[in-house]
């Protein structure tokens, strides 16, 4: 990782919207995620984060998000006739749901570019815009292998 740009990767997080508390995802293709949030927390005049957020190559990441997209389409929570990427409270999906199909897809694709940042700098808030600069040149620092946590059926 060390030898690529920070234009080569992306991110993919999970979001807890503040005010409705409905869960969503999504990717941001720039290089700090905080630039993303912000615009989350702007739109919402409230503090929003990110309760994961997974780093890899922006082919794979783009993936991921689509994958997870068409597997959930029927659970997404449309609005003016458009599916959004969050998920409708009515079906009782939760944030373990979303994080178990992640890592299924992450670990059984698989995509071994992506990784998931440590526990301890979760969930990424607007108060550290700055966490990530260095994250290509100490990637163990920020993240970890994704493992999936309950066996597939």
């Amino acid at each position: 990782m060390s030898e690529t740009t920070l234009s080569n990767y992306g991110w993919f997080y999970n979001i807890v919207q503040a005010q409705t508390l409905v869960l969503g995802y999504g990717i941001t293709l720039r290089d700090q995620p905080v630039d993303r949030l912000l615009e989350y927390s702007n739109h919402a005049a409230a503090a929003q984060q990110f309760i994961n957020l997974y780093y890899g190559d922006i082919h794979q990441i783009k993936a991921l998000e689509r994958y997870v997209k068409k597997q959930w389409v029927e659970y997404r929570l449309e609005l003016s006739n458009k599916k959004l990427e969050w998920l409708d409270p009515k079906w009782g999906i939760n944030l373990k749901d979303l994080e178990d199909m992640v890592a299924d897809r992450i670990v059984n694709n698989p995509y071994d570019t992506i990784r998931k940042v440590k526990s301890k700098f979760l969930p990424y808030t607007i108060n550290h815009p700055n966490l990530f600069n260095n994250i290509n040149s100490n990637p163990d620092y920020f993240l970890e292998e994704v493992k999936v946590s309950r066996k597939r059926k």
